[in-house]
């Protein structure tokens, strides 16, 4: 049941209604039209209930890695927040927090290690073992060059989330409080701005700590292969390849998170770092959520859920007083930077609407300034395409609209 209810989560979240089958089929039967959203989120509810009444609260040996009651409750939780029942979905997740045995790990960046596989934080995770076949990508995906095994960074942190990160006082990050190596204001989009180590030094000094236990910056160290310590020296545009060692050549900032240091484990391609899929403070993040918007404004448990997830990573508690709008902010934010690398941002900007305002009209850019290309986030893309592969095996499978 768990399994089943989490991929047709994925599907409903991707696609909308898809045709749902919950026993073997023969030929005749299979060829189903899509089932309407409330249809799939109705079977999703389902199993996951199903599954909590099924399952064990925790497993250990060579059980541990399995999915618990926890986790059907989490992901029941999850379908009620997407589908907007709130008050049903803070429930799920209220009681996750208070009966389940699941508490936040002390140190953030531990968690994102193999140091950190199987700790107490995490709800549900994907298991991997430092075999050929068995093991993860991130090496490859997320790690840089002077990675142990010369990782080709696949994925980059991009400058909006970098920015995002709040001053470890709690106030937004903004340019202008800073200055370039002329003394006026600094600006981002000048490349001469960035040439000045102390000016670009001071852009990521005294932020939320999670920045630099996420994301390797600008003249910060990066423990690589055999154990070095090397220096992400910037801008790394030059013409002297022996003036500066590289994190990686070809942008501004690279992961930390999820990127083993050393020369511990050598086998590209097959890191044994677990990845989690649901972790409990992401569930806290979505109980502040859910709460919130079933009621008129924030109340102390709201505040408390989002500063318990703040508070870990060092920062300060959210100021009081907040609307509720306000609030949703806020929690937006917080999931933005909490979660950042962990494949969650993507769905959160759908089921919000805020798509084509994040990604609409972003231009990507060479350092130099150059525009390449715009991105642009129409509303069909909200959904994405059903396969014509999969239409060609069933021809009852209607098409999202603006992908006819």
């Amino acid at each position: 049941h768990f399994l089943r209810g989490y991929y047709y989560f994925k599907l409903w979240d991707y696609f909308g209604g898809v045709p749902i089958y919950d026993k073997p089929m023969n030929v005749d039967e299979a060829y189903k039209p899509r089932a309407t959203n409330g249809e799939v989120y109705a079977f999703i509810v389902n199993d996951m209930t199903e599954a909590y009444a099924l399952l064990e609260g925790s497993y250990s040996g060579s059980d541990a890695g399995r999915a618990t009651k926890w986790a059907a409750l989490a992901m029941r939780g999850k379908a009620h927040l997407w589908a907007k029942e709130y008050e049903k979905a803070a429930a799920d997740f209220r009681e996750l927090m208070e009966k389940s045995d699941r508490v936040l790990l002390d140190d953030y960046h531990t968690l994102f290690r193999v140091a950190g596989n199987n700790n107490s934080e995490v709800i549900f995770d994907v298991q991997y073992v430092a075999e050929k076949g068995y093991g993860i990508a991130t090496d490859r995906n997320y790690g840089n060059a002077m990675g142990a095994t010369s990782g080709s960074q696949r994925t980059r942190p991009t400058p909006e989330l970098v920015n995002a990160y709040e001053m470890a006082d709690g106030t937004p990050f903004d340019f202008s409080n800073f200055t370039n190596a002329d003394g006026d204001p600094f600006n981002p989009d000048n490349p001469a701005d960035w040439n000045d180590e102390a000016s670009v030094r001071a852009l990521f000094a005294n932020r939320d700590p999670r920045l630099q236990q996420a994301i390797v910056v600008p003249w910060s160290t990066f423990v690589g292969r055999g154990g070095a310590e090397y220096l992400y020296r910037f801008p790394v545009v030059t013409t002297d390849p022996t003036s500066y060692v590289p994190v990686w050549t070809n942008g501004s900032y690279a992961w930390r998170k999820f990127v083993e240091t050393g020369s511990v484990y050598t086998l590209q391609d097959n890191m044994p770092q677990n990845f989690p899929l649901i972790r409990l403070a992401d569930v806290i993040l979505m109980y502040a959520e859910a709460q919130n918007e079933a009621l008129g404004a924030p109340d102390q448990s709201v505040y408390d859920a989002v500063n318990a997830v703040r508070n870990r990573a060092g920062m300060p508690d959210l100021p009081t007083g907040l609307s509720k709008g306000q609030m949703q902010e806020r929690i937006r934010h917080e999931r933005m930077v909490e979660l950042c690398g962990e494949g969650q941002r993507y769905s959160d900007i759908r089921r919000w609407g805020i798509a084509k305002d994040v990604v609409d009209g972003v231009w990507m850019t060479e350092f130099t300034g150059v525009q390449i290309r715009q991105r642009g986030f129409p509303d069909h893309y909200y959904l994405w395409p059903i396969p014509q592969s999969e239409k060609d095996v069933n021809p009852n499978l209607d098409q999202n609209p603006g992908w006819e």
